[in-house]
């Protein structure tokens, strides 16, 4: 990528981190549910969260899933910075009722860099759509992670952040 092309890239997510939350209130809350380590996407599911490098303070993960594969149960119990290059995510996600809690539909948008702040997330699945075995998509196979990719989606987890409460 050109450094122009990164500069624009980098200027785009700046924009859209400073851009306001949409919370949807009508959603239930969830029932007390135990976090497992060995569920940690990382540990539980290294076909599609593969270590890249880590420290005792951060844990870098190439995320991949094979196209129209449908990906393990698995959970993210740590906060995280995804760096997602290519396309927009185009995949079906599956929350832990068994819904579908996202359906990405185009193959087709704005190659692009986005910085996004990841929340934990209790047990979920994935199901890549086939235009994600595009050399642009944000899935680096893990043979060719991290130098050899158009587009990636690179999960920077935080392991020692604990969420403190404010009084």
């Amino acid at each position: 990528m050109s450094q122009m092309r990164l500069k624009e890239a980098l200027k785009t997510t700046e924009e859209e981190l400073m851009k306001p939350c949409d919370t949807d209130e009508s959603l239930p809350e969830l029932p007390f549910h135990p976090w497992l380590r060995e569920r940690e996407g990382a540990s539980y599911d290294p076909q599609n969260h593969m270590q890249i490098t880590n420290s005792s303070d951060i844990r870098v993960v190439n995320v991949h899933q094979d196209p129209e594969v449908m990906g393990k149960w698995h959970e993210h119990g740590l906060f995280s910075i995804g760096f997602i290059y290519g396309f927009p995510l185009t995949c079906v996600q599956w929350n832990n009722q068994g819904q579908v809690a996202q359906n990405g539909t185009t193959c087709d948008g704005e190659i692009r860099l986005t910085a996004t702040f990841l929340l934990p997330v209790y047990l979920h699945r994935i199901l890549d759509k086939a235009c994600m075995g595009n050399h642009m998509a944000p899935n680096c196979p893990n043979s060719k992670a991290p130098s050899d990719c158009g587009g990636f989606f690179f999960r920077f987890e935080l392991l020692n952040v604990r969420p403190q409460w404010a009084e």
